[in-house]
């Protein structure tokens, strides 16, 4: 049981969070202008790392996934977070306990023009073997992605041992090195994500202060200006045309300081 004190403390906790519209009668909080046009989203941080294949925060994933899809991902709207097919036009199907073959999704392009294919899928996983040095041949000083170890069994084993792609059958094989239950889920996951060939660096991770990333999301990444904002613009050529943005710009507006951004959001700095 709370005695008197704890009691007074908690009520005093609550008026000061109930604010000064607690005693005056009137909200102090001022919705912001409509901007059909844009939405302002308040963030507390901008991209650590934008590239997928090497991100591992939140603020990153955040600012990827408008921009950047993969194979599968999970249906956030289904309390099961059921997987679903993304850039797979359906669910693989297990050859044997170490082959899996992905159907590939047709009609789709990058945001930079260039064809989604089963080859453009193969290029983005071999990226990912080289920078888990799977070969041996990442240069000294380059750092291996933080993300290589999910993608390796316990005894350090990738788990995938090669990849073919058949863009005339427009189908995607992985062979791995052993049995592995959950590689759909991995899959789901954002270094599983699938970045333009065309336009992304091979041997290189992007820059996040001055790089660009191209995907065939449904927002075409902007700029990221330290300590300041994100922004996107919308894909209008998004091969997902029901789903498509709704609206044409998209803003992360960055204030790391939580009163502070707590203060622009009932000023109406964004939405």
């Amino acid at each position: 049981l709370m005695n008197k004190k704890q009691v007074m403390i908690f009520a005093l906790l609550g008026a000061l969070l109930v604010g000064p519209s607690m005693f005056s009668g009137v909200s102090t909080f001022t919705p912001i202008a409509q901007q059909e046009d844009t939405l302002i989203v308040g963030q507390t941080r901008g991209p650590v790392d934008l590239d997928c294949i090497f991100a591992w925060d939140s603020a990153s994933s955040a600012t990827y996934d408008q921009c950047i899809e993969g194979l599968y991902q999970y249906d956030l709207s289904d309390p099961d977070l059921a997987i679903v097919p993304v850039l797979a036009s359906d669910h693989g199907t297990w050859i044997d306990d170490t082959t899996y073959e992905v159907p590939i999704r047709t009609g789709v392009t990058f945001h930079d023009g260039t064809e989604f294919n089963a080859s453009a899928v193969k290029w983005n996983f071999d990226r990912l073997a080289y920078f888990m040095n799977v070969s041996g041949t990442l240069p000294e000083g380059q750092a291996i992605t933080q993300t290589s170890s999910l993608y390796e069994f316990g005894d350090g084993t990738p788990l995938i041992n090669h990849t073919v792609a058949d863009d005339a059958a427009n189908k995607f094989t992985f062979y791995l090195n052993g049995p592995f239950a959950a590689f759909q889920a991995l899959l789901c996951f954002g270094t599983s994500f699938i970045q333009s060939p065309t336009s992304t660096p091979a041997t290189e991770y992007v820059d996040t202060a001055t790089g660009t990333i191209y995907g065939t999301g449904p927002y075409v990444y902007g700029e990221f200006t330290a300590d300041v904002e994100v922004t996107f613009t919308k894909y209008d050529d998004y091969w997902d045309t029901p789903n498509a943005a709704k609206i044409e710009n998209l803003v992360y507006k960055l204030i790391s300081d939580g009163p502070t951004l707590m203060q622009a959001m009932t000023a109406g700095d964004y939405h």
